[in-house]
């Protein structure tokens, strides 16, 4: 029993430092715990997950591509430039449109290179 609980702490080993940390300021921080936050920690890392299942299917396929973030910064600088002379639904279709352009020309590159 104890081989048993033991291989299982140290397989799920993240998940519960995870559980650990989140209890302990739930304890420590009276607002941790509370509707608002978890939603705005879930939005601040909605993109991040986004560019994870990218990154994911690239590895996953055996290659490497460090270009994503470079690309995700990319559009959205284009998206707040754009904004000053557009309204800001067009300004984040163009930045769509820049960072396809890109990540398409990146990966025909990285496809005929090897």
């Amino acid at each position: 029993m104890k081989t048993k609980l033991r291989r299982f702490a140290y397989r799920q080993s993240s998940l519960l430092l995870f559980a650990l940390v989140f209890i302990i300021a739930s304890i420590l921080a009276p607002n941790f715990f509370s509707v608002r936050n978890v939603l705005n920690i879930a939005r601040q890392n909605c993109v991040l997950g986004l560019i994870t299942i990218g990154v994911s299917c690239v590895l996953i396929t055996g290659h490497m591509d460090l270009s994503v973030s470079g690309i995700v910064s990319f559009t959205g600088l284009i998206a707040l430039s754009f904004q000053e002379y557009m309204p800001a639904g067009l300004a984040i279709l163009c930045a769509l449109l820049a960072g396809l352009l890109f990540g398409l020309v990146n990966g025909l590159i990285i496809k005929l290179v090897h």
